[in-house]
């Protein structure tokens, strides 16, 4: 019986994880996966009281995002003062967009 709470099919996910691992910057994005940045995440988004850094929305489907691109760098990447709360749209797709 398939599993009604999926959202990607096992070939996709699949496809993805291939392309991540391939990714020049795949070491940096494994940072994403460890139980350190679950906790900062967790801290930033408690001391915005789930509240937009952009737009004053307030959400629990927020997207924790750099300030200053970390490109790697791990002082960058750990640092609390370079962390903001955005709403995932607009907000930080717009921040993306325009490459910040």
């Amino acid at each position: 019986m398939p599993d009604r709470y999926q959202t990607t099919t096992k070939p996709e996910a699949d496809s993805r994880r291939h392309r991540d691992r391939h990714r020049p910057n795949a070491a940096t994005r494994r940072w994403y996966s460890l139980d350190r940045w679950e906790r900062l995440r967790d801290r930033v988004l408690r001391e915005s009281a789930y509240t937009c850094a952009e737009c004053g929305h307030i959400t629990l489907a927020l997207d924790v995002d750099h300030i200053r691109r970390h490109n790697g760098d791990p002082r960058l990447f750990w640092d609390r003062s370079n962390l903001q709360a955005l709403c995932h749209s607009p907000c930080h797709e717009r921040k993306t967009q325009r490459g910040e």
